[in-house]
Protein backbone atom coordinates (compact mmCIF):
# COMPACT_ATOMS: atom_id res chain seq x y z
CA UNK A 1 0.00 0.00 0.00
CA UNK A 2 1.32 3.14 -1.00
CA UNK A 3 2.60 5.74 2.17
CA UNK A 4 -0.35 7.98 0.03
CA UNK A 5 -3.23 5.69 0.17
CA UNK A 6 -2.30 4.92 3.66
CA UNK A 7 -2.64 8.39 5.76
CA UNK A 8 -5.11 9.92 3.49
CA UNK A 9 -7.57 7.79 1.73
CA UNK A 10 -9.93 5.17 3.71
CA UNK A 11 -9.87 1.51 2.79
CA UNK A 12 -10.44 -0.74 5.51
CA UNK A 13 -11.02 -1.19 9.09
CA UNK A 14 -7.10 -1.18 10.20
CA UNK A 15 -6.06 1.17 7.67
CA UNK A 16 -8.64 3.54 9.07
CA UNK A 17 -8.19 3.13 12.61
CA UNK A 18 -4.11 3.50 11.79
CA UNK A 19 -4.62 6.68 9.67
CA UNK A 20 -6.72 7.96 12.23
CA UNK A 21 -4.59 7.32 15.14
CA UNK A 22 -1.49 8.37 13.72
CA UNK A 23 -2.89 12.20 12.67
CA UNK A 24 -4.16 12.09 15.75
CA UNK A 25 -1.08 11.27 18.01
CA UNK A 26 0.86 13.49 15.21
CA UNK A 27 -1.37 16.75 16.05
CA UNK A 28 -1.74 15.83 19.84
CA UNK A 29 2.51 15.64 19.51
CA UNK A 30 2.95 19.19 17.90
CA UNK A 31 -0.11 21.00 19.28
CA UNK A 32 0.65 20.42 22.94
CA UNK A 33 4.12 20.60 22.58
CA UNK A 34 3.66 24.09 20.88
CA UNK A 35 1.24 24.87 23.65
CA UNK A 36 2.92 24.14 26.33
CA UNK A 37 5.89 25.61 25.20
CA UNK A 38 3.61 29.09 24.71
CA UNK A 39 2.14 28.32 28.25
CA UNK A 40 5.85 28.65 30.05
CA UNK A 41 6.43 31.48 27.98
CA UNK A 42 3.57 33.47 29.11
CA UNK A 43 3.38 32.03 32.57
CA UNK A 44 7.31 33.06 33.00
CA UNK A 45 6.36 36.54 31.19
CA UNK A 46 3.25 37.31 33.00
CA UNK A 47 4.59 36.31 36.41
CA UNK A 48 1.73 34.62 39.12
CA UNK A 49 -0.24 37.33 39.81
CA UNK A 50 -0.81 38.69 36.75
CA UNK A 51 -1.27 35.49 35.31
CA UNK A 52 -3.89 34.37 37.70
CA UNK A 53 -5.80 37.27 36.23
CA UNK A 54 -5.45 35.94 32.48
CA UNK A 55 -6.31 32.24 33.57
CA UNK A 56 -9.42 33.79 35.45
CA UNK A 57 -10.79 35.56 32.44
CA UNK A 58 -10.21 32.46 30.76
CA UNK A 59 -11.88 30.29 32.51
CA UNK A 60 -14.96 33.03 33.51
CA UNK A 61 -15.13 33.22 29.89
CA UNK A 62 -15.05 29.64 29.33
CA UNK A 63 -18.17 28.93 31.63
CA UNK A 64 -20.21 31.23 29.30
CA UNK A 65 -18.86 29.00 26.19
CA UNK A 66 -20.94 25.64 26.46
CA UNK A 67 -24.07 27.83 25.47
CA UNK A 68 -22.42 28.57 22.28
CA UNK A 69 -21.49 24.56 21.67
CA UNK A 70 -25.20 23.36 22.73
CA UNK A 71 -23.72 19.83 22.32
CA UNK A 72 -23.78 19.79 18.50
CA UNK A 73 -20.19 18.66 18.18
CA UNK A 74 -20.85 15.53 20.14
CA UNK A 75 -24.30 15.46 17.98
CA UNK A 76 -22.74 15.75 14.37
CA UNK A 77 -20.57 12.73 14.58
CA UNK A 78 -23.88 10.92 15.81
CA UNK A 79 -25.69 12.65 12.58
CA UNK A 80 -23.36 12.75 10.12
CA UNK A 81 -22.29 9.11 9.90
CA UNK A 82 -26.15 8.46 9.17
CA UNK A 83 -27.12 10.92 6.31
CA UNK A 84 -25.42 11.75 2.67
CA UNK A 85 -23.02 14.51 1.78
CA UNK A 86 -25.90 16.73 0.28
CA UNK A 87 -28.22 16.33 3.73
CA UNK A 88 -24.89 16.59 5.77
CA UNK A 89 -24.07 20.26 3.89
CA UNK A 90 -27.47 21.21 5.09
CA UNK A 91 -26.88 20.08 8.48
CA UNK A 92 -23.83 21.15 9.14
CA UNK A 93 -24.93 24.45 7.76
CA UNK A 94 -27.89 24.73 9.92
CA UNK A 95 -25.71 24.14 12.93
CA UNK A 96 -23.30 26.83 12.34
CA UNK A 97 -26.27 29.59 11.71
CA UNK A 98 -27.28 28.50 14.95
CA UNK A 99 -23.95 29.11 16.95
CA UNK A 100 -23.81 32.67 15.06
CA UNK A 101 -27.43 33.53 16.82
CA UNK A 102 -25.95 31.53 19.96
CA UNK A 103 -22.90 33.70 20.10
CA UNK A 104 -24.62 36.70 20.26
CA UNK A 105 -26.72 35.49 23.15
CA UNK A 106 -24.11 34.69 24.84
CA UNK A 107 -21.77 37.71 24.45
CA UNK A 108 -24.29 40.18 26.18
CA UNK A 109 -24.61 37.88 28.91
CA UNK A 110 -20.98 37.91 29.34
CA UNK A 111 -21.00 41.58 29.16
CA UNK A 112 -23.85 42.00 31.41
CA UNK A 113 -23.05 39.41 33.95
CA UNK A 114 -19.19 41.01 33.79
CA UNK A 115 -21.01 44.29 34.00
CA UNK A 116 -23.33 43.75 37.28
CA UNK A 117 -20.37 41.89 39.32
CA UNK A 118 -17.73 44.82 39.12
CA UNK A 119 -14.49 43.23 37.85
CA UNK A 120 -11.18 45.14 38.59
CA UNK A 121 -11.00 47.24 35.19
CA UNK A 122 -7.82 45.33 33.88
CA UNK A 123 -9.63 42.17 34.41
CA UNK A 124 -12.87 43.35 32.78
CA UNK A 125 -11.01 44.32 29.16
CA UNK A 126 -9.55 40.88 29.76
CA UNK A 127 -13.12 38.97 30.33
CA UNK A 128 -14.31 40.72 27.11
CA UNK A 129 -11.30 39.81 24.59
CA UNK A 130 -11.89 36.05 26.51
CA UNK A 131 -15.41 36.30 25.44
CA UNK A 132 -14.80 36.71 21.95
CA UNK A 133 -11.91 34.53 21.45
CA UNK A 134 -14.31 32.06 23.20
CA UNK A 135 -16.96 32.37 20.65
CA UNK A 136 -14.94 31.91 17.70
CA UNK A 137 -13.10 29.67 18.97
CA UNK A 138 -16.24 27.61 19.59
CA UNK A 139 -17.09 27.63 15.61
CA UNK A 140 -13.53 26.18 14.74
CA UNK A 141 -13.82 22.98 17.79
CA UNK A 142 -17.09 22.00 15.42
CA UNK A 143 -15.15 21.35 12.62
CA UNK A 144 -12.73 18.20 14.58
CA UNK A 145 -16.57 16.53 15.26
CA UNK A 146 -17.06 17.02 11.32
CA UNK A 147 -13.89 15.33 10.42
CA UNK A 148 -13.98 12.88 12.79
CA UNK A 149 -17.44 11.96 11.41
CA UNK A 150 -16.22 11.71 7.96
CA UNK A 151 -13.00 9.55 9.40
CA UNK A 152 -10.29 12.44 7.88
CA UNK A 153 -8.71 13.63 10.83
CA UNK A 154 -5.95 14.82 8.94
CA UNK A 155 -7.75 17.73 8.00
CA UNK A 156 -7.87 18.23 11.76
CA UNK A 157 -3.92 18.18 11.76
CA UNK A 158 -3.90 20.76 9.31
CA UNK A 159 -6.01 23.32 11.36
CA UNK A 160 -4.62 22.09 14.76
CA UNK A 161 -1.15 22.19 13.74
CA UNK A 162 -1.74 25.53 11.54
CA UNK A 163 -3.35 26.72 14.65
CA UNK A 164 -0.54 26.14 17.30
CA UNK A 165 2.11 27.18 14.87
CA UNK A 166 0.74 30.93 14.26
CA UNK A 167 -0.20 30.97 17.86
CA UNK A 168 3.48 30.49 18.74
CA UNK A 169 4.59 33.38 16.50
CA UNK A 170 2.11 35.41 17.73
CA UNK A 171 2.37 35.18 21.52
CA UNK A 172 6.10 35.03 21.28
CA UNK A 173 6.38 37.96 19.17
CA UNK A 174 4.86 39.61 22.05
CA UNK A 175 6.52 38.63 24.61
CA UNK A 176 9.63 39.23 22.64
CA UNK A 177 8.24 43.12 21.93
CA UNK A 178 7.20 43.12 25.88
CA UNK A 179 3.33 44.00 24.86
CA UNK A 180 0.80 43.67 27.21
CA UNK A 181 -1.66 40.71 28.20
CA UNK A 182 -3.71 42.21 26.15
CA UNK A 183 -1.56 41.73 23.42
CA UNK A 184 -1.69 38.02 23.99
CA UNK A 185 -5.36 37.84 23.92
CA UNK A 186 -5.45 39.60 19.96
CA UNK A 187 -2.80 36.91 19.26
CA UNK A 188 -5.31 34.04 20.18
CA UNK A 189 -8.18 36.07 18.47
CA UNK A 190 -6.36 36.45 15.46
CA UNK A 191 -4.79 32.68 15.55
CA UNK A 192 -8.85 31.36 15.83
CA UNK A 193 -10.57 33.69 13.13
CA UNK A 194 -7.63 32.62 10.60
CA UNK A 195 -8.20 28.76 11.37
CA UNK A 196 -12.14 29.11 11.06
CA UNK A 197 -11.47 30.38 7.50
CA UNK A 198 -9.14 27.42 6.97
CA UNK A 199 -11.52 25.26 8.22
CA UNK A 200 -14.25 26.12 5.56
CA UNK A 201 -11.85 26.01 3.06
CA UNK A 202 -11.47 22.33 3.87
CA UNK A 203 -14.81 21.22 3.74
CA UNK A 204 -15.63 23.04 1.14
CA UNK A 205 -12.97 21.93 -0.84
CA UNK A 206 -12.47 17.76 -0.05
CA UNK A 207 -15.98 17.06 1.95
CA UNK A 208 -19.17 19.22 0.37
CA UNK A 209 -20.64 22.21 -0.05
CA UNK A 210 -21.95 24.31 3.21
CA UNK A 211 -25.66 25.37 2.59
CA UNK A 212 -26.17 28.02 5.39
CA UNK A 213 -29.57 28.89 6.38
CA UNK A 214 -31.70 28.66 9.38
CA UNK A 215 -34.30 25.38 8.91
CA UNK A 216 -36.71 25.21 11.57
CA UNK A 217 -37.74 21.71 10.79
CA UNK A 218 -33.95 21.07 11.52
CA UNK A 219 -33.05 23.39 14.26
CA UNK A 220 -36.28 21.37 16.09
CA UNK A 221 -34.51 18.19 15.58
CA UNK A 222 -31.23 19.67 16.45
CA UNK A 223 -32.55 20.94 20.27
CA UNK A 224 -34.56 18.22 20.82
CA UNK A 225 -31.30 15.62 19.83
CA UNK A 226 -28.91 17.97 21.68
CA UNK A 227 -30.16 19.11 25.18
CA UNK A 228 -29.07 15.50 27.16
CA UNK A 229 -25.63 16.41 25.60
CA UNK A 230 -26.05 20.09 26.09
CA UNK A 231 -26.20 19.37 29.84
CA UNK A 232 -23.45 17.15 29.71
CA UNK A 233 -20.84 19.46 28.26
CA UNK A 234 -22.37 22.34 29.88
CA UNK A 235 -21.22 20.44 33.20
CA UNK A 236 -18.08 18.73 31.58
CA UNK A 237 -16.82 22.58 30.70
CA UNK A 238 -18.28 24.33 33.94
CA UNK A 239 -16.05 21.21 35.70
CA UNK A 240 -12.89 22.33 33.81
CA UNK A 241 -13.74 25.81 34.96
CA UNK A 242 -15.33 26.28 37.97
CA UNK A 243 -12.46 25.44 40.11
CA UNK A 244 -10.03 28.42 38.68
CA UNK A 245 -13.03 30.70 39.05
CA UNK A 246 -13.98 29.84 42.59
CA UNK A 247 -10.62 30.27 43.35
CA UNK A 248 -10.29 33.71 42.21
CA UNK A 249 -13.83 34.39 44.20
CA UNK A 250 -12.70 32.75 46.88
CA UNK A 251 -9.15 32.88 47.77
CA UNK A 252 -7.01 35.18 45.37
CA UNK A 253 -5.44 35.73 41.16
CA UNK A 254 -1.87 34.47 42.86
CA UNK A 255 -3.22 31.00 44.12
CA UNK A 256 -5.44 31.21 40.34
CA UNK A 257 -1.98 31.10 38.96
CA UNK A 258 -0.44 28.27 40.69
CA UNK A 259 -3.00 25.88 40.14
CA UNK A 260 -3.15 27.00 36.35
CA UNK A 261 0.56 26.24 35.88
CA UNK A 262 -0.25 22.80 37.38
CA UNK A 263 -3.32 22.20 35.34
CA UNK A 264 -1.38 22.90 32.59
CA UNK A 265 0.59 20.13 32.93
CA UNK A 266 -2.16 17.78 33.64
CA UNK A 267 -3.30 19.16 29.83
CA UNK A 268 -0.28 17.95 28.24
CA UNK A 269 -0.66 14.49 30.23
CA UNK A 270 -4.55 14.57 29.15
CA UNK A 271 -2.54 13.40 25.46
CA UNK A 272 -3.68 9.81 26.46
CA UNK A 273 -7.35 10.81 26.03
CA UNK A 274 -6.98 11.06 21.92
CA UNK A 275 -7.61 7.33 21.85
CA UNK A 276 -11.07 7.94 23.01
CA UNK A 277 -11.30 10.29 20.04
CA UNK A 278 -9.52 7.57 17.70
CA UNK A 279 -11.15 4.48 18.68
CA UNK A 280 -14.79 6.05 18.90
CA UNK A 281 -15.94 5.16 14.93
CA UNK A 282 -14.46 1.62 15.75
CA UNK A 283 -15.98 1.17 18.82
CA UNK A 284 -19.12 1.89 17.56
CA UNK A 285 -19.06 -0.24 14.23
CA UNK A 286 -18.06 -3.06 17.31
CA UNK A 287 -20.99 -2.39 19.17
CA UNK A 288 -23.63 -2.61 16.51
CA UNK A 289 -21.90 -5.78 14.14
CA UNK A 290 -19.54 -8.09 17.62
CA UNK A 291 -20.29 -6.67 21.21
CA UNK A 292 -17.82 -9.73 22.11
CA UNK A 293 -14.93 -8.40 20.34
CA UNK A 294 -16.00 -4.40 21.82
CA UNK A 295 -16.06 -6.10 25.41
CA UNK A 296 -12.67 -7.81 24.77
CA UNK A 297 -11.45 -4.90 23.39
CA UNK A 298 -12.01 -2.86 26.30
CA UNK A 299 -10.25 -5.35 28.75
CA UNK A 300 -6.99 -5.23 26.99
CA UNK A 301 -7.34 -1.67 26.75
CA UNK A 302 -7.91 -0.74 29.96
CA UNK A 303 -5.56 -3.38 31.85
CA UNK A 304 -2.82 -2.51 29.73
CA UNK A 305 -3.27 1.44 30.48
CA UNK A 306 -3.45 0.49 34.24
CA UNK A 307 0.10 -1.16 33.70
CA UNK A 308 1.12 2.34 32.13
CA UNK A 309 -0.36 4.99 34.51
CA UNK A 310 -0.38 3.64 37.92
CA UNK A 311 3.72 3.65 37.72
CA UNK A 312 3.53 7.21 35.90
CA UNK A 313 1.26 8.52 38.88
CA UNK A 314 4.36 7.46 41.50
CA UNK A 315 6.97 8.74 40.02
CA UNK A 316 5.31 12.18 39.35
CA UNK A 317 4.17 11.82 42.70
CA UNK A 318 8.25 11.47 43.67
CA UNK A 319 9.15 14.29 40.95
CA UNK A 320 6.36 17.05 41.51
CA UNK A 321 8.55 19.77 43.00
CA UNK A 322 10.98 19.16 40.78
CA UNK A 323 8.93 19.12 37.60
CA UNK A 324 7.68 22.43 38.82
CA UNK A 325 10.86 24.17 39.55
CA UNK A 326 12.09 22.84 36.35
CA UNK A 327 9.53 24.69 34.24
CA UNK A 328 8.30 27.51 35.93
CA UNK A 329 10.80 28.18 38.64
CA UNK A 330 10.66 29.14 41.83
CA UNK A 331 7.86 31.40 41.95
CA UNK A 332 5.20 28.95 41.70
CA UNK A 333 6.32 27.33 44.89
CA UNK A 334 3.40 25.42 45.89
CA UNK A 335 2.05 23.75 42.50
CA UNK A 336 3.67 20.73 43.06
CA UNK A 337 1.18 19.16 45.67
CA UNK A 338 -1.38 20.80 43.58
CA UNK A 339 0.10 18.69 40.01
CA UNK A 340 -0.04 15.13 42.22
CA UNK A 341 -3.70 15.84 42.76
CA UNK A 342 -4.73 16.88 39.34
CA UNK A 343 -2.45 14.00 37.52
CA UNK A 344 -4.50 11.27 40.10
CA UNK A 345 -8.31 13.00 39.00
CA UNK A 346 -6.92 13.11 35.40
CA UNK A 347 -6.06 9.19 35.38
CA UNK A 348 -9.75 8.49 36.75
CA UNK A 349 -11.02 10.54 34.20
CA UNK A 350 -9.13 8.69 31.19
CA UNK A 351 -10.61 5.42 32.82
CA UNK A 352 -14.49 7.13 32.73
CA UNK A 353 -13.67 7.95 29.50
CA UNK A 354 -14.04 4.44 27.76
CA UNK A 355 -17.57 4.45 29.64
CA UNK A 356 -18.47 7.33 28.15
CA UNK A 357 -18.37 6.71 24.98
CA UNK A 358 -20.15 3.45 25.53
CA UNK A 359 -23.12 5.34 26.52
CA UNK A 360 -22.89 7.72 24.00
CA UNK A 361 -22.55 4.63 21.10
CA UNK A 362 -25.87 3.78 22.81
CA UNK A 363 -27.18 6.85 22.49
CA UNK A 364 -28.13 6.95 26.17
CA UNK A 365 -27.61 10.66 25.97
CA UNK A 366 -29.76 11.82 29.65
CA UNK A 367 -27.54 8.52 31.66
CA UNK A 368 -24.21 9.95 30.14
CA UNK A 369 -25.57 13.65 31.29
CA UNK A 370 -26.51 12.54 34.14
CA UNK A 371 -23.71 11.09 35.01
CA UNK A 372 -21.47 14.39 34.40
CA UNK A 373 -24.19 16.59 36.01
CA UNK A 374 -23.77 14.41 39.72
CA UNK A 375 -19.92 14.79 38.95
CA UNK A 376 -19.94 18.64 38.80
CA UNK A 377 -22.28 19.25 41.13
CA UNK A 378 -19.92 17.15 43.59
CA UNK A 379 -16.88 18.91 42.24
CA UNK A 380 -18.57 22.49 43.64
CA UNK A 381 -19.60 21.16 46.76
CA UNK A 382 -15.68 20.14 47.76
CA UNK A 383 -14.42 23.17 46.01
CA UNK A 384 -17.11 25.13 48.09
CA UNK A 385 -16.27 23.63 51.42
CA UNK A 386 -12.17 22.79 50.90
CA UNK A 387 -10.79 26.23 49.17
CA UNK A 388 -11.23 28.34 51.61
CA UNK A 389 -9.06 26.65 53.75
CA UNK A 390 -6.55 24.31 51.40
CA UNK A 391 -6.90 27.00 48.56
CA UNK A 392 -5.47 25.23 45.34
CA UNK A 393 -5.18 21.84 47.26
CA UNK A 394 -8.84 22.39 47.19
CA UNK A 395 -9.53 22.40 44.07
CA UNK A 396 -7.57 19.23 43.24
CA UNK A 397 -9.40 17.10 45.86
CA UNK A 398 -12.58 18.20 44.28
CA UNK A 399 -11.32 17.23 40.83
CA UNK A 400 -10.49 13.88 42.15
CA UNK A 401 -13.70 13.37 43.83
CA UNK A 402 -15.85 14.60 40.78
CA UNK A 403 -13.68 12.27 38.83
CA UNK A 404 -14.50 9.01 40.80
CA UNK A 405 -17.91 10.20 40.69
CA UNK A 406 -18.33 10.17 36.94
CA UNK A 407 -16.35 6.83 36.68
CA UNK A 408 -18.71 5.17 39.13
CA UNK A 409 -21.91 6.39 37.69
CA UNK A 410 -20.95 5.63 33.95
CA UNK A 411 -19.76 2.17 35.12
CA UNK A 412 -23.39 1.82 36.55
CA UNK A 413 -25.07 3.46 33.27
CA UNK A 414 -22.58 0.80 30.70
Amino acid sequence: MLLKDLLFKNTNTRQILFKNTFWLVLGEIFAKGLLFVITISIVRYLGAEMYGKYSFAVAFTSLFGVIVDFGLGTMLVQELSLNDRKESSKLFGSILSLKLLLSIMTYSLIVLVSFFIHFPPDVQRLIYLGGIYTLIQSFVLIFPALFQAYESMQFSFIVRTGSNILLSIFVLSAIFLKLSVISIFYAYILTAFLMFVLSVFLVKKYLFNIIFGINKVVIKYLFKQSWPLFLGNVCITLYLSVDTTMLGFLRNYQEVGIYQSAYKILYIFQTVNLLHVALFPRMANLYNTNKPGLRKLLVFLITLSSIILIPTIIIIGFLRNQIIHLIYGSNFQGAGDVLILLIIGGVISYFAGYFSSLLLIKRKQKQWAFAFLISFLTNIFVNYLMIPYFGPIGSGFGYILGSGVSLLLLLRKT
